[in-house]
């Protein structure tokens, strides 16, 4: 709190209770959607590109589409799905133009495509 303004992040308790009494309208009470992290990764790549940060870039598209995209449960998406989604498009984008495969390729968080459960996915991912 420092007045005259209060402060408080959106989901907790203080928040469904100020929406709830109608002290916040509009966008601030809004419910919460989740973010898929695909999203904002291709967000943090798109953003790392202006900084021209080409390790960042690299280092978050190593983890892979298994990661970025599925999970403990690996990836529920086919190829063709992939394909189609536009934040996948826009991160293997500014992979491409920034030429940080590379990079991403050789970190330590590089899953080798031998070890992927979906070798056709995962060679997919590393082919640009």
């Amino acid at each position: 709190m420092q007045p005259p303004l209060l402060y408080c992040d959106a989901g907790t308790d203080l928040w469904r209770r100020m929406v709830a009494s109608g002290e916040l309208h509009g966008p601030d009470a809004a419910p919460l959607r989740p973010v898929p992290l695909i999203d904002v990764v291709r967000d943090i790549a798109v953003g790392a590109e202006k900084e021209q940060d080409r390790d960042l870039i690299g280092l978050w598209y190593s983890f892979g589409c298994e990661t970025l995209l599925g999970g403990p449960a690996g990836c529920p998406y086919g190829i063709d799905e992939l394909i189609a989604m536009p934040a996948v498009q826009d991160l293997r984008a500014v992979v491409r133009r920034t030429e940080a495969l590379s990079l991403a390729e050789s970190s330590p968080y590089a899953s080798p495509v031998e070890f992927a459960d979906d070798q056709d996915l995962e060679s997919w991912w590393w082919q640009l």
